[in-house]
């Protein structure tokens, strides 16, 4: 009974435009701020940047940049991870047999939100790389990373659903 329930207002929350519009143009929002990162740095590059540090490749900073270089790899690595555990930080209340209505729909915007603002650290990462040696490169690669897990990770009603299932799916097989 209260799995229908769950279901009928999944369902239910498709036919909710405004609800899908809100949050898709929050994902596009969410989208300027590496094309901000990637526009600057052509400008500096067009502008004759050069890096901050003449010698990067020598002392404390190489190990300051293979860190950044990780830590945005890492990020695209384990993205599917990272995605599971902030699903089960906001959909918890699935988990415990709480469906309410409001919180899957609440729980499912601060996911988005805060998953692609996570990912949006690759693009950091990329722009203060760049900004340690001048590379142009290190930043378009970066930033384009950046942009595929944001379109793989945009709202929609069928990553909703998938991402519902996939937790009710976990929920069973730990029983």
């Amino acid at each position: 009974m209260e799995e229908e329930k769950s279901r009928l207002y999944i369902v239910e929350l498709k036919d909710k435009k405004d609800y899908w519009m809100k949050l898709r143009i929050i994902g596009i929002s969410l989208w300027i701020f590496p094309l901000i990162l990637l526009l600057t740095g052509y400008f500096f590059k067009k502008n004759g940047f050069t890096g901050v540090v003449k010698s990067y490749e020598e002392g404390a900073f190489r190990f300051i940049q293979y860190i950044f270089f990780f830590s945005g790899i890492g990020i695209v690595f384990f993205c599917d991870s990272i995605s599971n555990f902030f699903a089960k930080i906001f959909f918890s209340s699935i988990e415990k047999g709480n469906k309410n209505e409001g919180k899957l729909a609440r729980g499912y915007s601060s996911y988005t939100i805060i998953l692609m603002a996570f990912f949006n650290f690759i693009g950091s990462c990329g722009f203060i790389g760049f900004s340690i040696c001048g590379n142009f490169t290190w930043l378009v690669i970066f930033i384009v990373l950046n942009f595929s897990l944001l379109f793989r990770y945009f709202p929609s009603y069928e990553r909703f659903s998938n991402l519902i299932s996939q937790i009710n799916l976990s929920k069973e097989n730990q029983k």
